[in-house]
Order: C-alpha cells, then structure tokens, then sequence
C-alpha cells in the first residue's frame, strides 16, 4: 500500500517576489514579525512538518547568495534549506525551486513565503492526501457572494454553493509537476496556481479543507493578525 510513510517529501516555498501591494519598501519576507524575518516563521513550520529535511526557498536572484548565511545560518533547520533563484513570474520561480529539489523526492510541497502561519498539521494532511490522488490542495468554501463583472457592472451572479477558494501549500508528485510545468512553458500558458496546471496537464486534484487562520500577507495591515495568531502560539523558531 502507498503510504506517506512509504515516499519522500520536500517543499518549495516562493519568496521571489517584490510585494508591491505591500508598499513600505522591503520586501514582505523579510520584514521582522516578533523578533524573525516573516519567511523564516514559514520556512520554520515546515521544518516542524514531513517536508522537513528539504526545504528549497525561492528568493530574488539579488538575494541567493546571502540569503542562506543572512536569514537562517542561526537556527537549526538551517541545513535543511537550500536557495534557488526566482525567475520573472511566481510560475517560472516555481518551476525553478521544483528543479532545485533532488530527484530523490516523490512530493513537492509547493507553498507561498508571504503564509507563515500555515501549520504543520494542515501541511502533513495535504501530503498525506497527495500520495493517495496524485495532487491535493487545501481550500475553503466560498463565503461571499461572487459575480463577474462588466465594465464595473454586475454581469452575472455565480452560484457559490461549488466554489472553493485555493491556499497553499499545494502537494504533488514530484515529477508530474515538473512535467505539468514545462508544458505550460512550452505553450506559453499562465495558470493562476499549481493546481490549475496538475488538473490541466495530468489528472484530478483532490481538495483538502483548509485554514481559515492560514492567511496570506498581502497588505502592511495583514502583519498585525500574523503577529496575533503567533503570540497565541507560543512557538518560537529555533
């Protein structure tokens, strides 16, 4: 039987982006929540997760040669981290972590830097739930009321009792979606998350509940429930 137990894991988690909307002048992952840069909080969980003993962490190209001595040469999990180069979209940054894993891992934990509050519990359950389907993605129920636009017109109303909204982190075999990726590459199409291309080019992606605490830092206003949820944690990366 193919159990978790049975395979490997190893994360990607992309920090390879400029936070525009962000706006305070650095970079979202690297701003310092209670004492530690924002990417370190994400990098630590899966340190604490069956991803732990490869982590590869995609930053801007600026950043690959310091980044490992400059954000994580003091903590313990520090050896497991290995830094990739992002490239010009999230899709091509990546791709690039994903080929930066060995070919040793059978899952790929594909998941945004700008999380840090995501736990090791719902990464364990999303891996666990990839070995059995092929791919899983953790998500939640619609809460509001959607419709499609026109011209900043109300078009359309879209029945919400099927939509589902995507987090990260997104679980596949390894070599699937390295293959699902150079496809798109190859066809020049841009997907707005991993699942979109696993469904696209290999097969069905099973849906995993996910956390509604497990919030993605868009704006300076997002740090202070991050700051919040972590306090209440109490767990310190070490």
């Amino acid at each position: 039987m193919n159990t978790a137990e049975n395979n490997t894991f190893g994360a990607v988690i992309v920090a390879a982006g400029q936070g525009d909307r962000f706006n305070v002048g650095t970079p979202k992952q690297y701003i310092n929540v209670l004492g530690h840069p924002l990417l370190v909080w994400t990098v630590y969980t899966f340190a604490c997760s069956m991803c732990r003993n490869t982590i590869v962490v995609v930053v801007p190209p600026s950043d690959v040669k310091s980044m490992k001595e400059k954000l994580f040469a003091r903590y313990q999990f520090a050896d497991a981290v290995h830094i990739a180069a992002g490239g010009a979209t999230r899709q091509e940054s990546v791709l690039n972590g994903l080929l930066s894993l060995p070919e040793t891992i059978d899952y790929a934990a594909i998941h945004d830097g700008a999380r840090p509050v995501v736990t090791a519990e719902l990464i364990d359950a999303v891996c666990k739930e990839a070995v059995l389907y092929g791919g899983a993605v953790p998500a939640l129920p619609a809460a509001d009321s959607t419709f499609i636009e026109s011209h900043m017109m109300i078009e359309q109303y879209v029945d919400r009792s099927h939509l589902w909204q995507a987090q990260t982190p997104q679980v596949f075999r390894r070599n699937e979606i390295i293959a699902a990726h150079k496809k798109a590459l190859d066809e020049n199409f841009s997907a707005s998350d991993d699942g979109m291309l696993y469904k696209r080019y290999i097969g069905d992606v099973r849906i995993v509940r996910g956390d509604p605490v497990n919030i993605k830092v868009t704006y300076p206003r997002d740090l202070l429930a991050v700051e919040a949820i972590l306090r209440e944690r109490r767990e310190i990366p070490k």
